[in-house]
């Protein structure tokens, strides 16, 4: 996936394809969450009710609020990463 958004904050463009945060992984998974949000809304408000799919979706939605936000100011602020959120970020201090 190609970089080209304006939007998207200096310390995320610099960082090496290496990185577990470069654009093009954050990007990937944005763009597989989003694809998933149809599908989730329509299970979501289906009669009769789908166990979880109403928090899984809100889950999405909030996981994408959340990257939108790390490509935009550099800081990764989620608890989760990847592309199924199934990784648990480890915090640092750093003073």
């Amino acid at each position: 996936m190609k970089c080209t958004n304006h939007r998207i904050h200096p310390s995320v463009l610099k960082l090496p394809k290496s990185a577990t945060f470069n654009a093009d992984d954050v990007l990937a998974w944005l763009k597989y969450n989003k694809d998933r949000l149809p599908l989730l809304r329509k299970l979501a408000h289906k009669t009769p009710r789908v166990d979880g799919a109403m928090a899984e979706f809100k889950n999405v939605q909030g996981y994408i609020t959340m990257i939108n936000h790390y490509l935009r100011h550099g800081d990764w602020i989620s608890d989760f990463f990847g592309e199924n959120q199934e990784r648990k970020t480890h915090w640092k201090t750093i003073a």
